[in-house]
């Protein structure tokens, strides 16, 4: 995706708010009119009354989105996800937006509850579970989150189990301690370090990275002026402003918020640093690989990792991915590697982009790439025979590798 089709994405997303405003008016007034008031109406509107829309210069693809809300408003947010996948499929405009507008329906959805977060258990993992974060990230924007028995250690640290639907894949769990770090932020007026603390809350260490991951994410989207589907959206990068404190970014200098917080927080800082970094640098990869090189030794890994993950969402060809990854330093090409292939399984939890990708890294790196698969697969999914069928995809050649990567996660789940 192009820098001016994000750009124009954005703006489809600020459209369709307006449209949606405008239907569910037209919607609420064609409801409660009587006869006098609507030949009453009928008046003001042929006299020169002015429209919130002039639905004439409305496209097909506007009303299509405008339409997903108007079914989450009815129907619930699940049957509206559906509907994206389905307009999705045959639109590629609106497939690279699915994130974006994902995460708008999981908000919309909040919204229309008074805030209630129990909307988390409608959500499907579909476009990089946008839906998830948009609902927690909503829920930490409410009036219902704004009262100090919201973020006591106990709410926190409970918040995701009580709105989980039971017997999901852990991942659907842990996406929600990432979209936890997305709220707080907003819940705390932008300030990262009582976000960061809030995080801690969580007694499970996976969740609690997490919720750390989600903290730096949304930190680099409003730090800089990326607009990528996989670090945020637009309508996140759009309430920068007015927020009480300023993202930790810092001009010039490529280590920063990094090099600034605790410890323990360096590891999740690091894995999204290439976002901000590769803004400093202007897009240059060879810089960027280059500053992940000039990151603590210990950390250098998570920040190739980075890369890996930011770069599946810079470039559409994942050739030129799996090139970007051949630049890292050999000791820490998997790890490259490995982000991408989150990456792109992420994207609608189906294993096809990722094992396309495998399919194209160099010979050396092929085995471990599909290993990442079965890794990542065996939290994204419930049983086991559903990650042997998705293992078996990889083929013949790289089905037992995508099988001992699942094989070591799912033993110590």
């Amino acid at each position: 995706m192009t820098g001016t089709a994000k750009v124009l994405a954005g703006v489809l997303v600020v459209l369709v708010v307006g449209l949606v405003v405008a239907r569910m008016a037209l919607d609420r007034r064609a409801a409660r009119a009587d006869d006098a008031a609507a030949v009453h109406a009928g008046h003001g509107t042929h006299g020169g009354g002015t429209a919130a829309v002039d639905w004439t210069r409305v496209s097909d693809r506007d009303l299509d989105i405008a339409e997903l809300f108007i079914i989450a408003r009815r129907n619930g947010v699940g049957p509206a996800l559906e509907q994206l996948e389905a307009l999705a499929a045959r639109d590629t405009v609106l497939r690279d937006m699915g994130h974006v507008i994902a995460h708008g329906l999981g908000r919309f959805a909040v919204a229309q509850r008074d805030g209630d977060p129990h909307v988390y258990a409608e959500c499907r993992e579909v476009f990089q579970a946008g839906c998830y974060h948009g609902v927690m990230e909503a829920y930490f924007a409410s009036a219902r989150a704004a009262r100090p028995d919201a973020v006591t250690p106990g709410a926190l640290d409970s918040l995701c189990a009580t709105i989980t639907r039971p017997a999901a894949a852990r991942l659907v769990s842990l996406e929600c301690a990432h979209g936890m770090g997305h709220g707080l932020v907003a819940r705390y007026r932008g300030d990262v370090r009582l976000s960061l603390a809030a995080c801690d809350h969580l007694t499970v260490r996976d969740a609690r990275d997490e919720c750390h991951d989600g903290v730096f994410m949304e930190n680099a989207v409003r730090g800089t002026t990326s607009a990528d589907m996989r670090v945020g959206d637009a309508a996140v990068q759009a309430r920068a402003e007015g927020r009480d404190h300023k993202p930790l970014v810092r001009d010039g200098d490529l280590g920063y918020p990094c090099s600034d917080v605790a410890e323990r927080y360096r590891t999740s800082c690091w894995k999204y640093q290439p976002v901000i970094i590769v803004e400093e640098t202007r897009g240059d990869a060879a810089r960027t690989v280059e500053a992940c090189g000039r990151a603590p030794e210990a950390l250098q890994r998570v920040c190739y990792f980075g890369i890996g993950k930011q770069g599946s969402g810079w470039w559409e060809d994942q050739e030129r991915v799996a090139r970007l990854c051949e630049r890292t330093p050999s000791a820490h090409r998997s790890a490259c590697i490995a982000g991408a292939v989150e990456s792109y399984l992420d994207e609608m939890w189906t294993v096809d982009r990722a094992t396309a990708f495998c399919s194209v890294v160099s010979a050396d790196a092929a085995a471990a790439c599909y290993e990442t698969i079965g890794s990542r697969i065996a939290i994204m999914r419930s049983d086991y025979p559903a990650i042997e069928r998705d293992c078996a995809r990889a083929g013949a050649g790289f089905a037992a590798a995508c099988l001992n990567g699942a094989a070591r996660v799912w033993r110590g789940s």
